[in-house]
């Protein structure tokens, strides 16, 4: 073989082919990894492969290394490691055949000198691989099983022999039951796939569900994932191909304290899933571990059918002696052996952690200790209590402390959560103390315990706090010493730690207390009497009170909170008015934030921070680590649709709807330099790979490129024929790509502005495009709800990826070129590899609508940002939510004012609808159940019905007296902009950015008419008034208003003349006229008989989103985006007030008639901003009689005094409502 022409692949498709030769499978795709990292010419440890390749490490350590090493060693006739691989298979290649050859190169591996696609994404189906795909969780890696070779046999049979469907094996904790279950998995043959699961943390069945079927989806690359994790779903996957899913600690689901079998409240549906599987046909196998029999198995298993029960007793003599020579304890006599075997029903934990005990206590001489000890053992229980007794209590705490954690953590880690912080020597000497008594677990540097020893040490930690609870004279030492929720752990383990902890707890205490209102007083009194008796005493009592106060369910408003240590306090979603948090130290707790919808995120090049861009015009500078935020930079007057870092220097620039890029100092949030040029909104910015050069693009249908020293527009790149969403560089800087609502991608040579080509493949508007890292592949993201890979050189489309069901609004490849991420409208974030073009991981997000993806810069984690002022970090390997950072916006966004003049109705950004007592100035009801911003709002005529439209796509109907929600309209596959009630009350129109007008029945909900005819979002419908011709006008971003008929449906007109989207349309109040107002800054009034244009009134200098007649019709009031109300004398067409006063853009604005104290009716103007409030003007004057806002989650909160909280927190709660007044001070 020439090595002078022969790749590394060809090397690794050689090897593969030996393979494949000897044992009739090929190298699997971890496998190839580690081998091509291993003979790469550096010295990698798997930590460093595991980065580069996309796997984790513990998982190439202990599963993929030693098996491959194995399967080479053998094909080539002599040991192979990872030190050796390249020389020894080199060697033997050159003495094989030199016919074998390489399998074919495809298009992507030619032009990009990337892994090549397969086939199946260029041409047609794949053959399956017959390489069985493993996917072991967190199971550890069983070299050895003692004395267990005939439960082997028997279960192997039960899996291969009889296909069995539904397996479990039960038996008492420490029994060895994952041990044999790992073993039996590791070298079972005859499936196709193999996952492991662990039930230890007590995931929610849809969560596993998710989990699984993203790994099934993993196994098959053909496989889609389903849109919606199901019990059918995964029996669908379990048909098509022959899997093993093992799920590991069954019993972590089951209650206590009653017959055994029965699920916690919550966990029923796991019974519906055993039930289904063993009742089902397929060819797979479910295989279960668990300390109790359910009632599935009780009813399904036998000896001749699919589902057995297997319960595994203790070791035999022989494997008993083995466990125990393997802890140093040597064999004295055999009856000795037997005994002690015997004494312990063969529990193989209980051998483990009796040796120690043997060896410390008794020389290691089993004889003496059974002389000694006289007790019979057989629960394992039992003997952890002996063991437990002979620890010292800093072995406690550790074993306290790591049993909260959950998950494996550091040594460090673990100090920092006890209380008071042991010395690193009391810490090391307590960890090498547990581990020689086989109560500890390592793994990979990580800390942790077998499932077994992790409950009991959890049960007897939550037995001891409620004894501190119950009996408060007592000291508080468990309940100071250990928080039970870690606010600033990933939101996984803080969700595990409030169900396994903090829940039974509670229903321990509420045996005693009876209610929850006798519980929470008891709770609220410990408090106080804490508070006067150590007050600012350390430690993480406080903290824990209100973690189980707000869990219980209590309301913390008025509470007084001042003088404490609250550390570790998830106050996020609390209800915090009027709380006193004066001198407090609120250390390591977690408060509300403040920040809008969040349309743009980034990564900082080193991931130690990452960037929000939102509709509050500002940007947010957080940490990584802990999501703390550290820096707002302001100055945009207008959303921020766009953040970037430089690559290179320590600054970020953001695009806003204010036609400006910004360019920041990171550290000190100086705006350096403010670029203008654009004549629109700015819809992104990218910086070029070597920091020089920055892009972006806008509405005004350009892209610019701009020197980042000096600031200059460099070149203007003409040729979209809408507005430009998105744009991007390719690694070598030679190319700049664009995506725009005219449907195209369009590749430009980055230094001379040349137009190189046009991509048209897409049905729908461009939103996102990325280039990868490594060569000019392109991608694309559309609102056709495709992915598109394109080869940028050539323009060819290469691949187009399926499975999002709605808008795809913004893709990004990692890092290394290995994975695309995309994020959708569907609430979906999908990671796609790009090899194969197959979906890697599906995470199902709480995210409304997700507007922004961005890759960290070790490609471990995602950031996503959306509408619903979530941002959300995510685990790519694990597919776990790490962190969610909530903000707290109330911005209005319509408004409507009842027939009598009294009471209003708002939408707001925080999704909720309010009805307001207008004499009163505040909200009576607040209605809660959109999951999105709601867009519109309606009185209905006798104001006894209030109609919302939401960004969830539907439409609530509600009682305007009760508040209850009546009905929920469904039917639009978009946004719904706009509703309102026809003049009699009994019809509901609806707008939506489906393009779509619909019809709606009010009394049945029923869809009467969809109207159809506009070809782009429709922004507004309104009906004609009582009295005038049955019409309905809707506006459009298509530039055309339609006018139809209320009845038939029928469209009677089609009025042009706005040169931009119309977001606004009124009738006049006879009905003959209609204003109009949208993009264009200007508003139109209309003739409706005829069509004709009258008037266009210009003036303002922001788009116009809403637009109202005075009760005679004389006046028009505006209200715009550039953050003014404008009133139009309409005889004249005269402008006759410009109105200043709020601070954001105004969304929505009525008149009202309403009776003064002296009985006289006066015309009101109402206005709602994004600024959160509303006022009430007199038109004629422009003076603001009334200001009106919801109350904040902060309100009249105090900060005084803090400790522990960063300027910008303070800041964040200020703005939520919080004060800061000093402590009265006491009477002498």
């Amino acid at each position: 073989m020439n090595d002078a022409i022969v790749s590394d692949r060809q090397i690794l498709d050689l090897t593969d082919a030996l393979v494949f030769e000897k044992t009739g499978c090929h190298l699997g795709d971890a496998q190839r990894a580690l081998l091509q990292a291993a003979w790469s010419g550096e010295r990698q440890s798997y930590d460093q492969i595991a980065e580069s390749c996309g796997y984790s490490a513990h998982y190439l350590r202990k599963h993929i290394g030693p098996s491959l090493w194995q399967l080479l060693s053998h094909v080539v006739g002599e040991k192979v490691t990872k030190l050796n691989c390249k020389r020894v298979i080199e060697r033997r290649l050159n003495a094989s055949s030199p016919r074998l050859s390489s399998p074919h190169s495809t298009v992507l591996a030619d032009a990009f000198r990337v892994s090549p696609l397969p086939e199946p994404l260029l041409s047609g189906p794949s053959s399956p691989s017959p390489m069985p795909y493993q996917d072991w969780g967190e199971a550890a890696h069983v070299e050895t099983c003692y004395g267990r070779q005939e439960e082997l046999a028997t279960l192997t049979q039960w899996l291969t022999g009889d296909r069995c469907r539904l397996i479990g094996v039960f038996g008492v904790g420490g029994m060895g039951k994952t041990h044999l279950v790992t073993y039996l998995a590791q070298h079972v043959t005859g499936f196709d796939c193999v996952i492991w699961r662990s039930l230890h943390n007590a995931p929610p069945l849809s969560a596993l569900l998710s989990d699984v079927l993203n790994a099934l989806a993993r196994s098959t690359p053909s496989q889609l994932v389903p849109a919606q994790p199901s019990i059918q779903a995964l029996l669908d996957r379990l048909r098509a191909q022959r899997c093993l899913l093992i799920l590991d600690n069954l019993e972590t689901l089951l209650q206590g304290g009653r017959s055994s079998g029965h699920y916690r409240a919550g966990y029923e549906d796991y019974g519906h899933l055993l039930q289904r599987v063993g009742e089902t046909q397929h060819t797979s196998c479910l295989l279960i571990t668990s300390r109790e029999k359910t009632k599935e198995f009780t009813l399904l298993a036998g000896e001749h059918q699919t589902t057995r029960a297997f319960s595994l007793k203790g070791l035999s003599v022989q494997g008993g002696q083995q466990i125990l020579q393997a802890k140093g304890i040597i064999q004295e006599s055999e009856q000795a052996s037997y005994e002690l075997v015997h004494r312990y029903g063969g529990n193989p934990l209980a051998l483990k952690i009796i040796s120690m005990t043997i060896q410390d206590l008794f020389g290691g001489s089993v004889g003496a200790f059974l002389h000694q000890e006289t007790a019979i053992l057989a629960e394992i229980s039992a003997l952890l209590d002996q063991h437990f007794n002979r620890l010292s209590p800093m072995e406690i705490a550790a074993l306290q402390g790591l049993a909260i954690a959950r998950d494996p953590i550091t040594l460090n880690a673990l100090c920092d959560d006890l209380f008071p912080t042991p010395s690193r020597r009391q810490i090391l000497d307590a960890l090498t103390s547990l581990g020689q008594r086989s109560l500890l677990e390592h793994h990979d540097g990580l800390l942790s315990l077998q499932p077994v020893v992790m409950e009991y040490v959890s049960e007897k930690l939550i037995g001891a706090i409620a004894t501190e609870i119950q009996h408060p004279n007592a000291p508080f030492r468990s309940l100071n010493q250990h928080s039970l929720l870690k606010a600033e752990a990933k939101d996984y383990i803080r969700d595990i730690q409030a169900r396994l902890l903090l829940q039974p707890l509670l229903d321990q205490l509420l045996q005693h207390f009876k209610t929850p209102d006798a519980l929470s007083k008891h709770l609220t009194t410990l408090l106080h009497t804490h508070q006067q008796r150590n007050p600012l005493e350390p430690g993480y009592l406080a903290g824990n009170l209100l973690n189980l106060l707000l869990h219980l369910g209590t309301d913390l408003s008025g509470y007084d909170c001042s003088n404490l240590t609250i550390w570790q306090a998830y106050l996020e979603t609390a209800n915090l008015n009027g709380v006193n948090f004066a001198n407090s130290d609120l250390s390591t707790s977690v408060l509300m934030e403040t920040f809008a919808s969040t349309l743009s995120v980034a990564f900082s090049p080193d991931g130690t921070y990452f960037a929000t861009a939102t509709t509050d015009n500002d940007i947010c500078l957080w940490q990584t680590h802990d999501g703390r935020k550290v820096l707002v930079y302001q100055g945009h007057r207008g959303w921020v649709h766009s953040v970037a870092f430089s690559p290179k220097d320590a600054i970020l620039a953001s695009g806003s709807e204010d036609k400006t890029i910004r360019v920041w100092d990171i550290q000190t949030g100086q705006c350096l330099k403010t670029l203008r040029g654009h004549q629109d909104w700015v819809w992104s910015v990218a910086f070029s790979p070597d920091g020089t050069l920055l892009a972006s693009s806008g509405n005004d249908q350009t892209v610019r490129v701009w020197d980042v020293a000096t600031g200059q527009c460099l070149q203007i790149l003409e040729g979209h024929d809408n507005w430009v969403w998105s744009v991007a560089f390719n690694a070598n800087q030679t190319l700049l790509a664009s995506g725009s609502n005219d449907k195209t991608l369009k590749i430009w040579d980055a230094t001379t502005g040349l137009l190189l080509k046009t991509l048209p493949d897409h049905r729908d508007w461009v939103q996102s495009v990325a280039f990868s890292p490594i060569a000019n592949l392109l991608a694309s993201g559309s609102r056709d709800h495709t992915i598109k890979l394109w080869d940028a050189a050539t323009g060819t489309c290469l691949a187009t990826l399926e499975g999002h069901t709605n808008w795809v609004q913004s893709v990004t490849f990692d890092p290394s070129g290995t994975w695309l991420a995309s994020a959708s409208n569907d609430q979906t974030l999908k990671i796609w590899t790009v090899e194969t073009g197959v979906c890697l991981r599906t995470f199902h997000c709480s995210i409304q609508d997700i507007w922004s993806v961005a890759f960290s810069p070790d490609s471990k984690a995602v950031i996503l940002g959306g509408s619903d002022q979530t941002v959300q970090l995510w685990d790519v390997h694990t597919g776990q939510c790490l962190k969610t950072l909530r903000g707290h916006i109330s911005g209005i966004l319509s408004l409507d004012v009842s027939s009598c003049g009294t009471h209003l109705v708002t939408g707001g950004s925080d999704r909720t609808v309010r009805i307001w007592d207008l004499a009163q100035g505040h909200a009576m009801l607040t209605l809660r159940g959109h999951s999105s911003w709601v867009r519109s709002v309606a009185f209905s005529p006798q104001s006894s019905r209030v109609a919302s439209g939401s960004s969830d796509h539907t439409i609530r109907l509600w009682d305007s007296t009760s508040g209850q929600c009546l009905r929920v309209l469904r039917g639009h596959d978009s946004w719904v902009r706009s509703v309102q009630f026809s003049a009699d009350g009994l019809t509901l129109v609806s707008g939506s950015t489906d393009h779509t007008v619909r019809l709606w029945d009010v009394g049945s909900g029923e869809c009467l008419h969809v109207l159809q005819g506009h070809t782009s979002w429709v922004r507004c419908v309104v009906y004609a008034p009582s009295g005038a011709p049955e019409r309905i006008a809707s506006s459009s971003d298509d530039q055309t208003i339609r006018i139809w008929d209320s009845h038939s449906g029928q469209c009677l007109r089609v009025l042009t003349g706005h040169t931009s989207g119309i977001w606004a349309v009124a009738f006049s109040p006879d009905g003959r006229f209609l204003a109009s107002g949208g993009d264009d800054c200007v508003i139109k009034i209309w003739d409706v008989a005829t069509g004709h244009c009258l008037q266009t009134l210009e003036g303002h200098q922001n788009w116009i989103q809403a637009i109202a007649f005075s009760p005679d019709g004389t006046y028009l009031a505006s209200g715009s985006n550039d953050q003014t109300i404008r009133l139009w004398h309409l005889p004249t067409g005269q402008q006759q007030q410009c109105i200043h006063s709020h601070h954001n853009r105004i969304w929505a604005i009525a008149y009202s008639v309403q009776e003064n104290p002296e009985g006289v009716h006066e015309t009101v103007l109402i206005s709602g901003s994004e600024d959160e409030t509303i006022r009430l003007w007199n038109p004629t004057t422009g003076q603001c009689i009334k200001s009106l806002r919801a109350q904040r989650p902060c309100e009249g909160m105090n900060i005084q005094g803090v400790k522990g909280l960063r300027e910008t927190q303070k800041e964040a709660l200020r703005a939520l409502g919080a004060i800061e007044l000093p402590l009265q001070q006491a009477e002498p």
